[in-house]
């Protein structure tokens, strides 16, 4: 039953995944015979970049194992095989650290990538290209290169996150915040992962709708960037208020890079995952956002709510689309947002502490957790480290 599970998967995968890649052929094409030049390179330009960036990703992976193996690896990854791999092989439990770097880290790297750099821009390219066009102009292919987006991009958060779960619990089993899979498995496992799908689908669905001015040329992109920015310093100031922000140079010897720069670099990426990705562990090591699951989903989606609010008066202006019917459709993605995380809430394991949804977790204590626990890769913290805390 585990083979035909995993055939399962990996059929899944190639469909998704490669339905994604057909469209983002003939999505740009259509939009290139439509005369609209800037945002078929745009789609076009993107797909290549993600690609290229999982083939560094895989470069590094790879690093010990054979030059031929590596360079395979490699040239897999330039034809869009590379996350299909790694999903496969997370999933078969075949992650090995004496030959593949740091197995999770780069698991959850390369899922980040796809997201970042792939998904996020090419969806909220298309819905904005969907958006500037008439309602007579529209052509199906650019309807289906939308939501072949949108169920891509929620495959790969519900693929990274259950890979990376099972990842993590391999490698350290007593890590309570990665123990809500099912251990039954079978049915009530593969009825936990569509629920996770559906949740992970209205999230990024209504995640690009609110991100779509960045893809529409109209005056009011300014208050989006302003609010967007207002809403990160905010964020880094109230983790700074709680002394956390840098906490990670506490684990070493701070200098300038790795006491300031660095994790407001790391922090910066982090924040743009997790505006669309909402990770399935109640506190994670970024330092960044609302301390509880269930505060940071709020947050955002009131976050989403606002820039749509201040988007929407101008893009009715532009006769793109109205108020009404944006904050409608925006209303209609919040209920289903609701309904999607309360069966995958309902559906986790019987044994899962489901309060670690709603309890606040810090940072800090998550690091101190995660440094100090024996299963944690043999990691502990020097003397002089744990003073620091």
């Amino acid at each position: 039953m585990s083979s035909i599970g995993v055939a399962v998967k990996i059929s899944l995968t190639l469909a998704m995944g490669y339905m994604d890649v057909i469209t983002d052929f003939l999505v740009p094409k259509s939009y290139y015979n439509a005369g609209r030049l800037n945002t078929a390179y745009a789609t076009a330009g993107f797909a290549l970049f993600a690609i290229i960036v999982q083939a560094g990703i895989t470069f590094f992976q790879y690093s010990r194992k054979s030059n031929k193996e590596r360079f395979g690896r490699v040239f897999l990854a330039l034809l869009g095989f590379a996350p299909l791999l790694e999903g496969v092989s997370v999933w078969m439990g075949r992650e090995d650290s004496d030959v593949i770097w740091k197995g999770p880290v780069m698991y959850a790297g390369m899922k980040g990538c796809e997201i970042a750099f792939e998904a996020i821009p090419e969806s909220i390219i298309q819905i904005g290209g969907l958006l500037k066009q008439g309602y007579g102009d529209i052509k199906m292919i650019q309807i289906i290169g939308v939501v072949s987006s949108v169920v891509s991009g929620a495959f790969i958060m519900t693929d990274g996150n259950f890979g990376l779960t099972t990842s993590y619990n391999v490698r350290y089993p007593s890590h309570k915040y990665f123990d809500w899979i099912s251990k039954r498995g079978g049915w009530e496992k593969r009825r936990q992962m569509l629920c996770m799908f559906l949740f992970n689908a209205c999230y990024f669905a209504q995640f690009i709708f609110a991100m779509s001015p960045f893809a529409i040329a109209f005056s009011s992109k300014a208050p989006v960037v302003a609010l967007l920015g207002v809403e990160f310093c905010t964020l880094c100031a109230y983790k700074a208020w709680r002394g956390e922000l840098f906490g990670f140079s506490n684990l070493g010897h701070p200098s300038v890079a790795t006491s300031a720069i660095l994790p407001l670099i790391i922090n910066a990426f982090f924040y743009v995952l997790i505006c669309a990705v909402p990770v399935t562990a109640a506190a994670l090591p970024t330092e960044l956002g609302p301390e509880v699951f269930a505060g940071k989903l709020i947050w955002r989606l009131l976050t989403n709510g606002s820039i749509i609010y201040v988007a929407m008066g101008k893009l009715g202006d532009e006769h793109y689309l109205d108020m009404s019917t944006g904050m409608l459709g925006y209303g209609i993605s919040l209920g289903l947002v609701a309904a999607g995380f309360a069966m995958f809430y309902k559906n986790c394991d019987e044994n899962f502490d489901r309060s670690t949804f709603y309890r606040p977790e810090t940072g800090k204590k998550y690091i101190k957790e995660w440094f100090s626990s024996s299963h944690a890769n043999n990691v502990k913290l020097s003397n002089k480290d744990e003073e620091r805390w």
